[in-house]
């Protein structure tokens, strides 16, 4: 190790610091990463060593997010700067979710071992890199000090007996890095201002309970006027890198930090039941959910819980609160390095960058394995449509593929199949690359053959009703809620204006091989879909992956009339800028209303998951008895009907044959009464032998009631009329009741006294 750190400090050579212009400029990120490394690794073991629980989750969050994949590129110098942030975010991800499932698959859950030799590999690696990376950067600035000109007079010839001018001029290159700076400051100064606009609105409207539409009646002009800037600024954003990413990246931000700021839990029912995993995890170091396919398929799940152990993190869902800002930050990076492939101009790059996140209102970048999945799916097909050689490819895509195939199931057979179609119109080489991923998908699906079984039925291969979403009937004399309605157009409309600007680009590209390229790797995800509906959600997944394709063609309409730098501004300059701020503007407007329509259905309640928490803390995992729980309403709580954890059973209104439904001549007691009734007959039947005693609980949420209403099924007044129902029934008592839910156990020796 010592002889290694004295060869770090050598001085480059000439000819070794001789890296080119991009792959020179990469030296400051990865000097910087490894700072960020070093220095979160150094605040996590203090935090850790004194007790400081927030030093030690901020300090070993940081090196787990940047120091893990980063570590391995730290001693090439010659990755570009998106191209290794890139192979960060797969290796971290990779070694993280591989490391996990193999101390799970193991039975020897190790947390603290394997984070300390994941940190005695990387640390040496992030010395000896960030050593050699200051050395290379200052032989590097050392030359271009040698080698740059002096200001110049006026470019006058000199005559003699003339006096000289005063008038200094600046050389080209002064001129350019002036220009580069004005042009960064034209865009970055407001939607620097409008973040922190939005962030102030934001934070002054916290602990909000979403009804329909959410947070966007609530927010504030503030808040709309700084996301009008942002918007701005990524119109106005020039050619040079910095004034397009930045714009860009806050947009990102500002629409996925405004919910999780402004409530009080995760945007997803179901990241209540993936922290449930989680938890499981970190207790029995094995996942044995009632759902066989999330058993096989734990990878994302053993990750989170490896990576919260180390870092003692208790509170999960303000976890999947901020998840989205984080994966957002890292999907950006990932889609830039991805349509730098194909477009070699960073300000189409950053146009197509946008056009996809903000035509993305489809929500997947919930705290789920499909977040982690789409990201690692887009970094390698940036990694095979590189040109870095084969030695630098088969590692990483090999990792990506594991990554894949041990964390969701549909996923990597999308990106096997994106790859498979580049290869087809002669976009990757060699031809075999798809293999590296489809070959570890195969590999474990293969060794859970009959948990995947289920999702091969030929039964459904080309059926249309595959692309069918998925349907809620309603009862008869409802109407749904017109958010619903206004939610699904918005996000086909979205899609549709990127689909639309991407067919005018491949109509006048027809004619190249590459255009074809492109438009057939967008269409992959629908020919799964016709292969097998995903539980009619494939057609969801089918749109995400084409995305971030029709927005690399759809980019070519804004900046084909754009000058170049040699030549001075014109109106075509406004009028792409103008088009690309009415485009940003109808994707933010179709977006908002997509994604924030349903947070009233959507969002956790901090109600609803501590009566979730109150009933499974009931008994214990070694307690002899059963507890079951009914949901008399509609839609997944921060639980799903048919959940399973150890002795606690959750059922819905149809494992009792008494669906939520309107009902014309309603009576909410005889309601109460059936439910019960068949409540404690099918539980009588459903318990086994050895089970002592069988315990009953309801729980009634104003979210299910409002789901019902939303889709028609029941009114809110007949929901609310049961609900109350309960309350007063003498053999249901309150066990929880907090902001609206309620948490019900049942008295048996009340109910059978009431029956006799």
């Amino acid at each position: 190790m010592t002889a290694v750190l004295i060869r770090a400090l050598k001085p480059a050579k000439a000819d070794d610091s001789d890296l080119g212009n991009e792959a020179a400029k990469s030296q400051v990120c990865r000097v910087v990463l490894g700072e960020l490394s070093l220095l979160g690794l150094l605040a996590g073991l203090v935090g850790f060593e004194l007790g400081v629980d927030w030093l030690r989750t901020f300090g070993f969050l940081t090196f787990v997010l940047f120091g893990v994949g980063s570590a391995p590129w730290q001693l090439n110098p010659r990755l570009e700067t998106y191209e290794r942030l890139t192979l960060t975010v797969i290796t971290g991800f990779g070694v993280m979710t591989v490391v996990a499932q193999i101390m799970m698959s193991a039975d020897v859950w190790r947390p603290y071992l394997a984070f300390g030799i994941i940190v005695a590999i990387t640390l040496p690696l992030h010395l000896v890199g960030l050593l050699r990376a200051l050395n290379e950067l200052g032989v590097q600035q050392a030359r271009t000090a040698n080698s740059a000109e002096p200001i110049s007079w006026d470019d006058q010839p000199a005559t003699p007996g003339a006096q000289a001018s005063t008038d200094l001029t600046p050389m080209p290159s002064m001129a350019a890095a002036r220009a580069t700076v004005l042009d960064g400051l034209f865009a970055t100064l407001p939607a620097t201002l409008g973040a922190v606009l939005c962030l102030v609105a934001a934070l002054t409207h916290q602990h909000l309970a979403p009804g329909f539409y959410g947070y966007l009646p609530h927010i504030g002009p503030l808040w709309y006027l700084g996301l009008a800037l942002v918007l701005v600024g990524i119109a106005l954003g020039g050619r040079s890198e910095h004034s397009r990413a930045i714009p860009v990246v806050l947009v990102v931000l500002v629409l996925t930090l405004t919910p999780a700021i402004v409530y009080d839990g995760p945007r997803a029912q179901t990241a209540a039941r993936h922290i449930a995993f989680i938890e499981q995890i970190q207790s029995v170091h094995e996942l044995t959910s009632s759902v066989p396919i999330y058993n096989a398929f734990a990878g994302f799940f053993a990750a989170m819980a490896f990576v919260c152990d180390v870092l003692g993190v208790t509170d999960l869902v303000r976890v999947a609160a901020f998840w989205p800002p984080i994966v957002g930050v890292f999907r950006v990076l990932v889609l830039r390095y991805l349509v730098g492939q194909f477009l070699p101009r960073a300000d189409q790059c950053w146009i197509a960058v946008a056009l996809a996140v903000l035509a993305d209102s489809i929500g997947a970048d919930y705290f789920s394995p499909q977040a982690v999945g789409f990201i690692i799916g887009m970094a390698a097909f940036g990694v095979a449509l590189s040109t870095s050689t084969n030695l630098l490819k088969v590692p990483v895509l090999l990792l990506a593929g594991a990554t894949l195939a041990i964390s969701h199931q549909l996923s990597p057979y999308v990106v096997s199949g994106v790859l498979v179609v580049l290869v087809v119109f002669r976009q990757i080489r060699p031809w075999w690359t798809p293999l590296l991923v489809l070959g570890p998908s195969l590999l474990w699906a293969a060794t859970h053959f009959w948990t995947v079984r289920q999702f091969v039925s030929f039964g459904d291969l080309g059926q249309l009703s595959n692309f069918r979403p998925p349907k809620t009937v309603g009862s008869p004399g409802l109407e749904r809620v017109p958010v619903v309605l206004e939610s699904s157009l918005s996000l086909a409309i979205g899609g549709l204006i990127v689909g639309i600007l991407a067919l005018v680009t491949f109509f006048r590209n027809r004619k190249q091989l590459r255009a074809w390229g492109i438009a057939a790797s967008a269409s992959v995800g629908l020919v799964l879909v016709a292969v097998n509906p995903y539980g009619q959600e494939g057609i969801f997944r089918a749109i995400l992956f084409a995305l971030p394709w029709l927005a690399i063609l759809a980019s070519a309409v804004f900046v084909r009339g754009l000058p170049t730098r040699a030549q001075p501004r014109s109106s075509r300059v406004w009028r792409s800028r103008a088009g690309v701020f009415l485009t940003s503007v109808c994707l933010a407007a179709t977006f908002l209303v997509s994604s924030s329509g349903l947070d009233g259905l959507n969002v956790i309640r901090p109600s609803d998951y501590a009566a979730l928490q109150k009933y499974r803390q009931q008994g214990g995992p070694n307690s002899p008895d059963t507890y079951f729980m009914l949901m008399l309403t509609s839609r997944d709580m921060p639980t799903t009907p048919d959940f399973r954890d150890d002795n606690h059973i959750v059922w819905g209104r149809d494992d009792v044959d008494a669906p939520v439904r309107q009902e014309k001549n309603f009576n909410a007691e005889r309601q109460m009464r059936l439910l019960t009734d068949r409540f404690v007959t099918y539980t009588t039947e459903s318990s086994p032998d050895e089970v002592e005693e069988t315990h009953l609980y309801a729980m009634w949420s104003p979210v299910g009631a409002r789901y019902a209403q939303a889709y028609a099924l029941q009114s809110l007044e007949q929901s609310e009329a049961l609900r109350d129902a309960f309350l007063k029934a003498p053999y249901w008592s309150v066990e929880l009741a907090s902001d609206g839910s309620y948490l019900f156990t049942f008295r048996r020796d009340q109910y059978t006294a009431d029956r006799t």
